[in-house]
C-alpha cells in the first residue's frame, strides 16, 4: 500500500476567533508540559492576516484570555481574533525535536507555520522564554 506524504504545512482545520474549539479534532497536544495550569494544553496553528501568515499557538483551555490565538510579534504577544488554521498534532507521523541556530536534525523536517509579506517562509516551533511558553 501506498504511504500518504504529509503535506509541507501539515493537516489544518480552518476556525475563526469565534469558532468553537471541537476538542475531538484537535487531537492530543504536541507536549503536555507546555503550561503553567492543568488541564490548559496549547496547540500549533496559524495566524491568517492580509498579507502574510503566521505561526502561532493556540490555548482553548483559557476563557482568561481575549482570544484562543496567539501570535508573538517582535516579543510582544497579539491576540488574534480572525481566522486561523488549526495543526492537529499527530504523534504516529509527528514528533517535536530539538533544533538551534536554524539547523534542523538529519532525517527531520520541519513543518511550515505561514510566511512573511514577502513570501519568505516561516515555521512553528516552541520555546520556553522566562517561564512563558512561545
Amino acid at each position: 500500500p501506498a504511504t500518504q506524504q504529509l503535506p509541507s504545512s501539515g493537516f489544518r482545520f480552518p476556525l475563526h476567533g469565534s469558532s468553537p474549539l471541537l476538542k475531538d479534532l484537535m487531537g492530543t497536544p504536541p507536549r503536555s508540559d507546555w503550561h503553567k495550569w492543568p488541564n490548559h494544553p496549547i496547540y500549533f496553528s496559524s495566524a491568517i492576516f492580509d498579507k502574510s501568515v503566521h505561526p502561532c499557538k493556540v490555548e482553548p483551555n483559557r476563557p482568561d484570555l481575549p482570544s484562543p490565538c496567539s501570535v508573538v510579534f517582535d516579543g510582544t504577544v497579539v491576540f488574534h481574533k480572525g481566522c486561523y488554521d488549526l495543526l492537529p498534532f499527530n504523534p504516529d507521523i509527528m514528533e517535536l525535536v530539538r533544533a538551534s541556530e536554524g539547523r534542523i536534525p538529519a532525517g527531520r523536517w520541519p513543518i511550515k507555520g505561514g510566511y512573511e509579506e514577502d513570501g519568505m517562509p516561516l515555521y512553528h516551533g516552541g520555546i520556553d522564554a522566562n517561564g512563558r511558553n512561545v
